[in-house]
């Protein structure tokens, strides 16, 4: 064998190697960041603003204001977020208390002004659900499949995936939707 295909073969061997062990790592990161969304999304969204929380200490800019913005918005996440594949995920509803007027906030006509310009006058309670047509479509998806983390990551991206937003709670407040965010 010419030493020019010998290299060639080892370039090859390598090349293949290299791209087998990163999609192993990129199958094993896709396989994490689906367990986490379906087991642990609470978990998750409440470490990424702890995290955030103590960089803005850290520059000393949380004053009293900026908490209860935080506190907003680390609470409409973590309602429309609350257990997106739960076999029970449609009687377990969580619930929030709002300074700020997060659903006008979020409005699409609003998106350059400050959360401060939403202040309410008085606390609002915002229940954050799902509707029977996000539960049936992420139902029926996941029913194709077992019942473990391997089955539910195929059924939430194989050829049908879901649409992003059925995974998210619709806000209501009182018992009128929000839905048109």
């Amino acid at each position: 064998m010419s030493l020019t295909k010998k290299y060639s073969l080892y370039w090859l061997e390598l090349f293949y190697t290299s791209k087998t062990q990163t999609n192993l790592v990129l199958t094993t990161n896709t396989f994490h960041s689906h367990h986490v969304m379906i087991n642990y999304m609470s978990e998750w969204t409440t470490f990424i603003f702890t995290t955030l929380k103590n960089l803005l200490k850290e520059k000393k800019i949380f004053n009293e204001v900026l908490s209860n913005q935080f506190h907003d918005v680390v609470n409409y996440s973590l309602g429309v977020s609350f257990n997106p594949l739960g076999k029970n995920r449609m009687s377990t509803n969580p619930k929030y208390e709002f300074y700020y007027d997060m659903i006008e906030w979020l409005n699409k006509n609003n998106v350059n002004l400050p959360l401060s310009r939403f202040r309410l006058t008085s606390k609002a309670e915002i229940e954050f659900r799902y509707s029977e047509d996000q539960y049936n479509f992420i139902q029926d998806q996941l029913e194709r499949f077992d019942n473990n983390i391997v089955a539910t990551s195929k059924a939430l991206f194989a050829t049908t995936s879901i649409p992003s937003h059925y995974f998210w709670r619709k806000p209501f407040v009182g018992n009128k939707s929000t839905a048109n965010i």
